[in-house]
């Protein structure tokens, strides 16, 4: 659920402060169509990893890698409003959706 992705958020920000926060982008960006289809192929992927030994503890074929409700291509938006609802200022809120990762791709590209 999002209100879970805002709670992981905030304990990272408790954790190391909000400019080592981000929400990276290796995974979906876009949406996901649950199709039947898609079904079979993350089940089978699930079960290849399991074979190689590389899956995640308690990996489940019918646990997708999004949230379901943030599967919409509004989602940094509404993380966003998410977070702003909850009392993170604009400032702490680009910080997380980008800005702390162009800080940093900045500073190590540096010549």
């Amino acid at each position: 659920m999002a209100a879970d992705l805002v709670l992981h958020i905030e304990h990272a920000i408790n954790v190391c402060g909000e400019d080592h926060v981000g929400l990276g982008t290796d995974g979906y960006i876009t949406p996901v169509a649950v199709t039947p289809e898609y079904k079979k192929t993350f089940a089978q992927e699930v079960i290849t990893r399991r074979q190689l030994g590389i899956s995640a503890p308690g990996e489940d074929p019918n646990v997708y890698l999004f949230i379901p409700d943030l599967n919409s291509p509004d989602h940094f938006n509404r993380v966003a409003v998410l977070l702003s609802r909850r009392g993170h200022s604009d400032t702490q809120i680009e910080k997380i959706l980008g800005g702390n990762f162009e800080r940093i791709l900045s500073e190590a590209w540096k010549t």
